[in-house]
């Protein structure tokens, strides 16, 4: 009886995280630049019955019986699906169509990468997130107005100079990973490579496979609604019927406990 609450437990545990995840999805649906994510789920260990102290066949011929332990969330895997373009009118509203991400700098000096391009110009003329964050570039807008500065699909950035000439600035990369599956995800929009994702690629937009840019665009949540209420839906019933078990679980164990009187 301890095993099957145990194991029902262990199911209310995962499904709950489950439905925390598509709540979390849902509350983010107008987000731009978020990338929606999934629970995956895995089985534990499994044990010999044997370890259990209950009886089994002494047959040595016979394959030693094995019971579950129940389940957990093994990962949370990020869809880096394409959102839908959002115009804006901005000028260092930027989006990338097809793959890549913008690198930032952040206040502590570690690098993250994100696809939620709306950026602002500090006192120093470097293009920054709402966040404070610096985007990588080889250029500053000191003295740019940024109502005067154009940014090609390819990255190339200009701006029209005091005598109304057009001025060459700078460019600006997109990075790639091997497996952007296995960023790690650190709120603000913002993740980080790990062992899994591997080493970014840099490059210049819309070339070797990399996104091209949209100035004057954000690109939306790729949030899907009608996935999401089909996923919460699933995600309740299997959570209510782990707790049904750990009921039903009690309840058997409350009528041994009554038989041995």
């Amino acid at each position: 009886m301890h095993t099957a609450i145990s194991n029902a437990y262990t199911g209310v545990r995962a499904y709950q995280g489950g439905l925390d995840q598509v709540a979390d999805n849902v509350a983010n649906v107008n987000t731009p630049g978020y990338k929606s994510s999934e629970a995956s789920f895995s089985d534990l260990i499994y044990r010999e019955f044997r370890e259990r102290r209950l009886p089994v066949d002494p047959d040595p011929a016979l394959r030693e019986p094995q019971g579950g332990n129940g389940s957990r969330v093994s990962s949370v895997i990020p869809s880096f699906e394409q959102g839908d373009m959002q115009q804006t009118g901005r000028p260092l509203d930027l989006a990338v169509e097809g793959e890549g991400l913008f690198r930032v700098v952040r206040p502590d000096g570690t690098e993250a990468y994100t696809r939620q391009g709306s950026f602002f110009k500090d006192a120093e003329g470097n293009l920054v997130t709402a966040a404070g964050d610096i985007l990588e570039t080889d250029f500053t807008l000191e003295e740019i107005s940024a109502e005067d500065v154009s940014i090609s699909e390819e990255g190339e950035v200009h701006a029209v100079d005091e005598d109304g000439e057009r001025e060459h600035l700078g460019d600006l990369e997109v990075y790639r990973f091997t497996n952007p599956d296995g960023l790690e995800a650190e709120g603000d929009n913002l993740y980080v490579e790990t062992g899994v994702s591997g080493e970014p690629m840099g490059g210049v937009p819309g070339e070797e496979g990399n996104g091209v840019l949209r100035q004057n665009m954000l690109e939306g949540s790729n949030v899907e609604l009608y996935q999401e209420m089909s996923d919460m839906i699933k995600m309740q019933r299997a959570l209510s019927s782990s707790t049904r078990a750990v009921s039903t679980a009690n309840e058997l164990w409350v009528l041994a406990l009554q038989a041995k009187r």
